[in-house]
C-alpha cells in the first residue's frame, strides 16, 4: 500500500523509503509486509496501511479504509453501508449545496443570459459536449437570482456563505454574477470549489476569480482536471501540468491527460495527487519569464518527491488552447514533445537567462556543472551532457573532457555547485557574515511559513538593502495569500514592478538552495541573535565615525580606544554564540 504513493527501496525481508511526512533526506521510513506495519525512526509516525493513508491524504478513519480497498480492488458493503462520521456528516451540506449550484450554472449557461459565454466558448475552441464534461456554466448578471434558487432549494444563508458565493452579512448575492464559470472537482468528481472567468472588458475587474478557502476547498491542494486526467494518466504513463484551465481542456479535446495549478506554485500537496496517478509528470509552464522561473523553481521539490518527470521546453508565449486554435492539432502536439530532462532544462535556464558574456562567465557556467557530469557513469547519457555544455559555453568536447579529468577540490570557489542529482545552487564563497545571516533566513522566509511569522514579529528588518526589498516584496506576496510564501506570486509581483532582474535571479538563487536542515525556531532565534550583533557592530561603527568628526588627534585617540575596546566585546560575544 506504501509504493502505491511512495517509491520504496527492498531491503531484505523489508522496504525502506524516503518519509514523506517531514523533510527527509535519507530513507527513514521502514515498512515491513510480514507485520503489515510502516514506521518512521526520525519523527515517529507509525502504522498500519489505513493509518498511513490517513496521515497520507489527510482523511479519517472511514474514508482511509474505504481509500485502501479501492486501491486492493476489494468490494467491502459494511465500508459502503457505514454510516458517515460526524465530520463527513458536517460536509454534506456544503457538498450538496456545490452540487446543486454547479447543475444551476450549467442550466444558465444554455439559457439566453447566457448566451455571450457560450459564445466565448466556442470561439476557443470549446466544444458543446466538453463544456458539458467539465460542467462548464454561466452565473446569471442579477447575482440575488442564485441565491434565491439555492434558497429555494432548502440550503441554508449560513451553508451558502459556506460555499464562498456570499456573505450574510451583506446583501446576500452571488460575487460571481456575470462571469463564465469553471467548476473545480476532487478525486472523486464532487464540485468542491469555482474559478470564473469574466466577460466583460472591464479590466478594473480581475479577469479570474476563484473561491475561497472553504471547508471543501483548499487551493494549494487542488488540481484542476485531477478527476477526470487520473485514469487516461495511468494508462499512457504521463501527465502534463499547467497552468491554464482552457489548456487543460484542449488537451483534453485530443485526448491527452493534463491538469492545471490553482494559481499557485507546484506544491507538495500536489505531488501526493500525482503520485497517485503512477504517471511521469509533465511539466508545461507558461512561455513567458514568470512561466520559466516557476518551471525552475519547482525542480527541488521534483527532485525530492521521487516521481519520473521532464519539462516541456517552451518559449512560445502563447497559451495552448491558443496553439490548438490557430495551428492545430499536430503544432500542439509538436510543442507537447518536446521534452526535456531536467539538466539539460536548468542548463538552458542559466544560458538565457544568464548567458556567458566573457571567458571568465564561460568557466564559471562549465565548471559549476561539472560536478553533475562526473557523477555520470561513462557512456551515453555522460556524453550528452558533455556535447550540451559545450554547445552552451563553446568549449570543445576535449577541454570539457579535461576538466573532468581534473581532480576536484571539496570546496569550490565557482559561483556555483551542483549536486549528484542536478541540483543548482549559488555558493557562500566570498560573502560576508552578514550577508550570509540573512541569505539563512530569507531562504527559511521562501520556503516555510511560520518563518514569515517569525520574520515580522522578531526581526523585520534587514541591513542590506537587496535583501531588504527581497524581504519586502516577499511579505506583500504573502499578503495577498493568506499567509503564505508563494514563490510564483512573489516573481508575479517582480515582474508587475518592473523589478531588476539581478534581483529575480537572487530570489531563485536562494530559494533553490539545498544544504539547509529543515526549518526550527531554535535555528532562526539563532540567525537573529547574530543579525543583531552585526547590527550593533554596524552602529558602533557609525557612532564611532561621527564621534571622530572635528576632534583633535588626542581626542580621536581616546575615541579609537573606546572603539577598540566595544569591538572587542562584541567579537568576544560573537565567538561565544557560535561555540
Amino acid at each position: 500500500m506504501v509504493s502505491f504513493y511512495i517509491p520504496v527501496i527492498k531491503k531484505g525481508n523489508d522496504y525502506l523509503a524516503v518519509c514523506p511526512f517531514h523533510p527527509d533526506t535519507h530513507p527513514s521510513l521502514h515498512v515491513s509486509p510480514k507485520r503489515q506495519i510502516f514506521k518512521c525512526f526520525v519523527d515517529g509516525k507509525g502504522g498500519n496501511a489505513i493509518s498511513f493513508v490517513m496521515e497520507y491524504e489527510h482523511l479519517d478513519f472511514w474514508s482511509a479504509a474505504r481509500k485502501v480497498a479501492s486501491i486492493m480492488g476489494l468490494n467491502i458493503p459494511e465500508l459502503e453501508n457505514r454510516k458517515p462520521s460526524a465530520a463527513e456528516r458536517g460536509k454534506e451540506p456544503y457538498f450538496a449545496c456545490m452540487k446543486d449550484l454547479v447543475a444551476f450554472y450549467s442550466y444558465q449557461l444554455k439559457t439566453a443570459g447566457g448566451h455571450a459565454a457560450l459564445e466565448y466558448l466556442r470561439n476557443r475552441g470549446i466544444s458543446d459536449q466538453q463544456s458539458t464534461r467539465f460542467g462548464l456554466g454561466y452565473a446569471p448578471e442579477d447575482g440575488e437570482v442564485t441565491v434565491a434558487f439555492l434558497r429555494r432549494k432548502g440550503h441554508t444563508p449560513k451553508t451558502i456563505e459556506g460555499i464562498g458565493i456570499a456573505n450574510v452579512s451583506e446583501k446576500m448575492a452571488d460575487v460571481n454574477h456575470g462571469r463564465l464559470v469553471f467548476p473545480i472537482y476532487d478525486l472523486e468528481s464532487r464540485p468542491i470549489g469555482l474559478s470564473c472567468r469574466r466577460l466583460s472588458s472591464d479590466k478594473d475587474i480581475p479577469k479570474y476569480q476563484n473561491s475561497p478557502e472553504t471547508v471543501l476547498f483548499h487551493k494549494s491542494s487542488v488540481l484542476y482536471g485531477a478527476n477526470l486526467a487520473a485514469r487516461t494518466a495511468r494508462e499512457k504513463g504521463y501527465v502534463y501540468v499547467l497552468e491554464g484551465l482552457a489548456d487543460v481542456i484542449a488537451l483534453d479535446s485530443i485526448g491527452e491527460p493534463a491538469v492545471a495549478l490553482m494559481g499557485t506554485a507546484l506544491t507538495a500537496e500536489h505531488l501526493k495527487i500525482l503520485r497517485t496517478f503512477g504517471a511521469e509528470i509533465r511539466l508545461s509552464l507558461d512561455g513567458d519569464a514568470a512561466g520559466q522561473h516557476a518551471m525552475y523553481s519547482s525542480l527541488k521539490l521534483l527532485d525530492q518527491s521521487g516521481i519520473p518527470y521532464r519539462l516541456v521546453q517552451n518559449t512560445d508565449e502563447r497559451d495552448v488552447d491558443d496553439v490548438l486554435r490557430e495551428e492545430g492539432e499536430e503544432a500542439l502536439r509538436k510543442r507537447l514533445n518536446n521534452l526535456v530532462d531536467p539538466f539539460a532544462f536548468r542548463l538552458s535556464y542559466f544560458t538565457n537567462t544568464k548567458k556567458p558574456q566573457n571567458e571568465r562567465e564561460r568557466q564559471k557556467l562549465a565548471e559549476a556543472f561539472i560536478p553533475y557530469l562526473a557523477s555520470l557513469p561513462e557512456g551515453i547519457k555522460r556524453e550528452e551532457g558533455i556535447v550540451r555544455l559545450s554547445q552552451a559555453t563553446g568549449y570543445s568536447s576535449g577541454a570539457i573532457n579535461s576538466l573532468l579529468l581534473k581532480p576536484r577540490e571539496k570546496k569550490t570557489s565557482v559561483e556555483g555547485t551542483v549536486k549528484a542529482n542536478g541540483t543548482v545552487r549559488k555558493g557562500r564563497s566570498g560573502l560576508s557574515r552578514l550577508a550570509s545571516i540573512e541569505r539563512d533566513i530569507l531562504y527559511y522566509m521562501l520556503n516555510y511559513e511560520a518563518a514569515l511569522v517569525y520574520f515580522k514579529e522578531k526581526i523585520d528588518a534587514f541591513i542590506t538593502p537587496e535583501y531588504e526589498e527581497i524581504a519586502n516584496y516577499l511579505m506583500d506576496a504573502a499578503g495577498a495569500h493568506d499567509g503564505k510564501a508563494d514563490l510564483a506570486l512573489l516573481l508575479g509581483l517582480l515582474e508587475e514592478d518592473g523589478a531588476d532582474q539581478k534581483l529575480v535571479d537572487e530570489i531563485t538563487d536562494i530559494a533553490s538552495e539545498d544544504f539547509h536542515p529543515a526549518y526550527s525556531e531554535k535555528d532562526m532565534d539563532a540567525a537573529r541573535d547574530a543579525l543583531n550583533e552585526e547590527k550593533a557592530n554596524l552602529a558602533l561603527k557609525a557612532k564611532t565615525t561621527k564621534s571622530l568628526q572635528g576632534k583633535n588627534p588626542n581626542e580621536q585617540a581616546a575615541v579609537l580606544e573606546e572603539f577598540a575596546k566595544r569591538r572587542k566585546q562584541l567579537l568576544e560575544k560573537q565567538k561565544k554564540g557560535t561555540n
